[in-house]
């Protein structure tokens, strides 16, 4: 009986156990604007994480994007559909809205067991 209880067990909880993905530490930032790995992809700005978009972008031929006006605070950079942890959490303090990018985020799949998106000042 204690047996098929803990299989029983095992087999409700495991999932949940491993389910859970673990937030990266979040990149401060003045300005949301860089480069993504595909053009033509949506790039979207929420409060938290799963949450509704606050505002979305289309990157361009070569992978650029630019949301401005900059909003202030903690938010979640997001490739809706894209993996599985898709979105980034980002603190933007002292926002600068500027026609040009001064500090470029780049932005690609992870490439291991995750499927989860990296977000980084480095180009890689």
């Amino acid at each position: 009986m204690k047996r098929a209880f803990a299989a029983v067990s095992l087999i409700f909880i495991f999932p949940f156990v491993f389910s859970e993905t673990i937030e990266p530490p979040a990149l401060k930032v003045r300005q949301i604007c860089g480069q993504a790995f595909a053009a033509d992809t949506r790039i979207e700005l929420r409060l938290v994480p799963h949450g509704a978009p606050i505002a979305s972008a289309t990157t361009d031929n070569d992978g650029r994007f630019n949301f401005e006006p900059t909003p202030t605070g903690r938010v979640y950079l997001a490739l809706p559909g894209k993996a599985i942890q898709d979105y980034y959490p980002l603190d933007v303090h002292r926002a600068v809205n500027a026609e040009t990018c001064r500090h470029p985020l780049y932005i690609r799949p992870s490439t291991g067991t995750e499927s989860s998106i990296i977000v980084s000042f480095k180009r890689e």
